[in-house]
């Protein structure tokens, strides 16, 4: 169940725009130091914040903190290093040192992967700084897509940037004309605003792994962790497992049938053998009388000229 969770996690990432992941750290009932990941991005429209696995980096410095980090990032994005837009961390000098720190050492294989303290939401700021976050963006575009956007009666009434992008996802000529705009917004939306997702990521690691049952395995600790955290998947890995299941089921049935097929033409081809085999032996009983005649008539050759 958990690997069937987290190919529909990644099965959504690979569907979003954009990613941002959140991480945080503590040490279990074990003293064992234990990283949550969590993924946030869009999912039909909704942002939404998926707990990944608990990891068990080898150190505690930045380099073995990140390598953890980036080895779950070359899982989903891949070739698409502008996927990543955001990282979500502590303000321990460990993640978010600016030269040395996790971040840095991220932001240097995937540069737009702005760091973002959890304590404020650094991207709302001016708009110059914004654009300047994220290069990939057409600046004169999106100045007069939000002019217009400011000026026109009908978007006033709007509240919330969740508003604004249902109302232009929805009608593909606005996600024609707006488009800056819409990628603006799906990049706000992905931004993580608070570390809330990773504390009750840490709640769950309490009740799960406790006096009790200090012996689990890692494997064991994230499954739980995800059957607790991920209901909604759950839901459709059930859906799912039931489809394999009956999936395996006809596999099982159209091999069956197919042996039986494949005895029954063994068995045909063995009678026809047989047959085949008792043809031969009445030819050569036939045979074998002439021979003795034959062989009768070049001892007794005076007989063989009576008899005709």
């Amino acid at each position: 169940m958990f690997s069937i969770c987290q190919e529909e996690i990644s099965k959504e990432i690979r569907e979003a725009d954009y990613l941002s992941e959140i991480a945080d750290e503590t040490s279990d009932v074990s003293n064992i130091f234990q990283m949550a990941i969590v993924f946030r991005y869009i999912v039909k429209g909704k942002p939404v914040e998926r707990f990944w696995d608990f990891l068990t980096p080898l150190d505690h410095d930045a380099k073995s903190l990140s390598s953890v980090i980036l080895t779950d990032f070359e899982k989903h994005i891949k070739d698409n290093k502008n996927k990543l837009i955001a990282q979500t961390y502590d303000g321990a000098a460990v993640m978010s040192g600016s030269s040395n720190g996790v971040q840095a050492i991220v932001k240097r294989t995937y540069e737009h992967a702005a760091f973002i303290h959890f304590y404020a939401h650094q991207l709302n700021l001016k708009f110059e700084e914004t654009i300047k976050a994220y290069p990939f963006f057409d600046p004169p575009k999106i100045q007069t897509e939000l002019n217009i956007i400011y000026e026109t009666k009908e978007f006033r009434t709007i509240s919330g940037i969740l508003q604004l992008y249902d109302c232009i996802s929805h009608n593909s000529d606005l996600c024609e004309v707006f488009s800056e705009s819409l990628k603006l917004l799906k990049i706000l939306i992905t931004i993580p605003m608070a570390s809330a997702e990773a504390e009750r990521c840490f709640s769950t690691l309490k009740r799960i792994k406790n006096f009790l049952r200090t012996s689990m395995s890692q494997e064991r600790l994230s499954a739980l962790a995800m059957l607790s955290k991920e209901r909604d998947l759950i839901e459709k890995g059930e859906i799912l497992l039931e489809d394999i299941e009956l999936s395996e089921e006809r596999e099982i049935s159209e091999g069956e049938m197919l042996s039986e097929a494949i005895e029954l033409s063994e068995k045909r081809e063995i009678k026809e053998a047989e047959i085949l085999a008792g043809d031969i032996d009445v030819s050569e009983e036939k045979k074998i009388p002439e021979e003795e005649i034959l062989s009768y008539d070049r001892i007794f050759p005076d007989n063989k000229k009576r008899s005709q």
